[in-house]
Formats: structure tokens, sequence, C-alpha cells
């Protein structure tokens, strides 16, 4: 006799796949997500890359104020700017006697920035002994300027890259008319960022 456990069924198994809508709804909606990441990977990257370079420009700028701001601050110190050459001359004096009240002067050191744009169009900001690039000029006359035919690259110190302007302005304190301050604004930019830095130096003696 036959067993009746199992008999008179019959098992199937579905072996039905994935409808054609199924797999483009799944690829467009895997499309998108994978869009999203790439575009969120760009963006990261590219921000990242624009804060390094602002970073960078910003120290540059902070360099070249904070180098005038430590030879303007000395005592005796004297400037004169140059807009049509983008030119910053500073003279500092020394005392014989310092603080003595018949102080003469020892003799006078110059000092000059300028702003340069080379063959390949880029500007840079330059710095060097004024006797070094001028043997004619004379740091004790105060009406002697360098040459501006002799603002080369050569003996000198680079200051800064991808420099977009560089001015100075003496100008007249608020509190007190007598004294001055020398206002000095660096800007640099390049291809992903710029920066613009201003600070007013107060002279202590001009």
């Amino acid at each position: 006799m036959l067993s009746e456990k199992g008999c008179g069924t019959v098992v199937r198994k579905n072996k039905e796949g994935f409808t054609l809508v199924e797999l483009l709804l799944a690829m467009t909606i895997t499309s998108l997500v994978l869009i999203g990441l790439v575009a969120l990977i760009s963006y990261s990257t590219r921000s990242m890359r624009m804060t390094q370079a602002r970073v960078a420009l910003q120290n540059q700028a902070k360099d070249v104020v904070n180098h005038i701001s430590a030879y303007v601050l000395e005592s005796g110190a004297k400037v004169s700017w140059d807009d049509t050459n983008k030119l910053l001359t500073v003279r500092k004096e020394k005392m014989k006697h310092e603080g003595a009240p018949a102080a003469q002067v020892d003799s006078v050191e110059a000092y000059a920035y300028w702003m340069k744009t080379d063959s390949d169009g880029e500007a840079h900001i330059y710095f060097s002994e004024a006797t070094a690039l001028d043997s004619a000029f004379d740091p004790k006359d105060d009406a002697s300027t360098i040459d501006p035919s002799k603002l080369t690259a050569d003996k000198t110190c680079l200051l800064a890259d991808d420099v977009d302007d560089f001015k100075c302005e003496l100008k007249k304190t608020l509190d007190d008319a007598e004294n001055q301050v020398l206002h000095v604004q660096v800007k640099l930019k390049d291809t992903i960022s710029e920066f613009d830095c201003e600070k007013d130096i107060m002279m202590r003696n001009q």
C-alpha cells in the first residue's frame, strides 16, 4: 500500500527574475547615488584646494606687512612712497649717543620695498638695501630718490609672489594730527584664491 505522504502534491519553484522596469529603476537609483558621491568628493577637494591656496597667500601677505613693520617701527625711521613705481623707501637713522639730549645722527641706512612685474606678467614684491640697488642714492639726503630703472631682481630678497597690488600711504592719526601712520596694503591673487591684507603702522619720528 502506497503511503499518502507526499502524494498528489507538486512543488514548483519560482524561477521568475527581475523585470526590465525593476532593473532600470535600480540602475537609476544607483547612478543617482554615485553622482551625488562624486559631486560631494569633487566639492570637498575643490574646497580644500581653495583653503590651502588662501592660507598660502595669507602667510605671504602677512610676511610682507610684518617685514615692513619691523623696519618702520624702529626709532628714527622715515618713509617715502612712490606710487608710480610702487616703491617704498625706509630710512633709518643711527644716533651717536642714543638717548642723550645732544644726540646726533651717526649714519643713515635705507631700504626699499617695491612691486615689479616680470616678462611672464607675474608681479612680485622685493626687498633690498637701497644703496645696493642704486649707488648714486644718498640715504642722508631726503630729496635723493632711487632710480626706478635700478629696481631689478638682482641683489634683492623676494618677499611675495602672486601679487595683485601693493600700496602705501602716509596718513594723520585721528587722535593726534602731529603723528602719522603708514597704511600698507598688500593684495595677493592666484588662479584659485585671493587675499587682501592691510595694516596701519605708527610712525614714531616721521
